[in-house]
């Protein structure tokens, strides 16, 4: 049997499977997990870090932005949103601590007492109004990445009068035209009615409280473990 170029090989997969592992660190860390509306209208969105690592968002290039109306999917694209924030802006001095859970106001004013836990921060001027996307981006050298998205459509308005509980850290949007929350329903987004929100406690539909797997490897060290197991593999076929 020949074997010539096996070692090659083995270490062309290695290098794939490290870079769909570096490829996806843009979903890895701080995802959005909860997006809650009640039936008085207001709007909070739910973060929580399932990276093992903490983030200080006082040095981080992390920003918060909205997509609205006709533009609502253009952070499928490289168009800047329509209006943004940094974290450091709402989560102003926070250190995000792995599996730490921080929720945003985003409602136009101030909200009821319906939501049965404590605000880490408040944004108004996102403009979240059932048809426009939020995202999670990093900006750097004027162009941004987005690394987490909650995505609506403006004539479907996916995000109104509803709710949405991240059930899975696997990503749950894409660039496809026309894709959007539902796309990813139920298997990773769970919808939930406004009914459910105003009924919830905190121990409730797990609002302010996620429960999505922490501790996830960091990418970097995921392609760390697969060149050292890839290695000690190759040692093992020489011998």
């Amino acid at each position: 049997m020949n074997t010539i170029g096996r070692p090659y090989r083995v270490f062309q997969i290695a290098l794939f499977v490290a870079f769909a592992f570096t490829s996806q660190a843009s979903f890895g860390q701080i995802l959005i997990s909860q997006y809650y509306e009640n039936s008085d209208d207001d709007r909070v969105i739910e973060f929580v870090n399932v990276g093992i690592n903490a983030i200080d968002f006082s040095t981080s290039d992390l920003f918060l932005g909205s997509w609205i109306d006709a533009n609502t999917e253009s952070y499928k694209s490289a168009t800047m949103p329509d209006g943004f924030a940094a974290f450091d802006t709402f989560f102003s001095g926070l250190t995000m601590a792995s599996g730490e859970v921080l929720v945003l106001n985003i409602s136009p004013g101030p909200v009821s007492q319906i939501f049965p836990f404590a605000f880490q921060g408040s944004l108004s001027s996102l403009n979240a109004d059932g048809n426009d996307s939020i995202a999670i981006y990093e900006f750097d050298a004027g162009t941004y990445t987005v690394t987490d998205a909650i995505g609506f459509t403006d004539s479907g308005l996916e995000g109104r009068d509803t709710s949405w509980e991240r059930v899975t850290v696997d990503p749950g949007y894409d660039n496809t035209p026309g894709s959007n929350v539902t796309t990813y329903a139920p298997s990773v987004w769970l919808e939930h009615s406004t009914a459910e929100v105003d009924a919830a406690t905190s121990g409730g539909i797990a609002i302010g409280i996620s429960s999505l797997p922490i501790a996830v490897p960091e990418p970097s060290s995921m392609c760390l473990l697969l060149a050292m197991g890839t290695g000690a593999a190759l040692r093992r076929r020489k011998r």
